[in-house]
């Protein structure tokens, strides 16, 4: 007996390219921290764009953590302009062998313009609320400051 063959295609994310740091003074702790900006694509499209805050200082935070705003859109081809943009907030939290999540409300510190940024309770209830988890733990592996943030030390495909 012959079983008839499945194609199973898995979508596969990837990085547009390095992700891009820059500094921002911290509303909560008065101080300079790095935010760390990812392009990513879903089978070589255009998918979400992340923006990860990253806090990493014992003196003014507990734990090291971040604050993630991942936006989804639709992109035009020049990527200079988001349509229809939706933007969730995720905290995120190192642990011992592992990493905490945690959906949020909008925060003054990660307010993108040009999206709706959705509460706590509207993310839950979103369709794409899968897509937020996926491009989260993706990014928790490739982005080298998140990830080194996050486990103490660069990812191995760090760029």
């Amino acid at each position: 007996m012959t079983l008839p063959q499945h194609h199973i295609s898995t979508p596969i994310l990837t990085l547009h390219s390095k992700p891009q740091t820059d500094n921002y003074d911290c509303a909560h702790c008065d101080s300079q921290h790095t935010r760390s900006t990812g392009v990513v694509l879903k089978d070589d499209q255009m998918f979400a764009v992340y923006h990860a805050y990253l806090h990493n200082e014992p003196a003014s935070h507990e734990l090291p953590r971040a604050r993630l705003t991942v936006l989804f859109a639709d992109w035009e081809k020049s990527l200079t302009r988001l349509v229809n943009a939706t933007a969730f907030g995720i905290a995120m939290h190192a642990g011992k062998t592992n990493y905490e999540l945690m959906l949020q409300d909008p925060t003054a510190e990660a307010v993108h313009t040009h999206a709706q940024h959705l509460t706590r309770a509207e993310a839950l209830a979103h369709p794409r609320l899968q897509d937020v988890w996926d491009v989260v733990d993706f990014s928790a592996v490739t982005d080298p400051d998140l990830h080194a943030l996050l486990y103490g030390h660069l990812p191995k495909s760090a760029f």
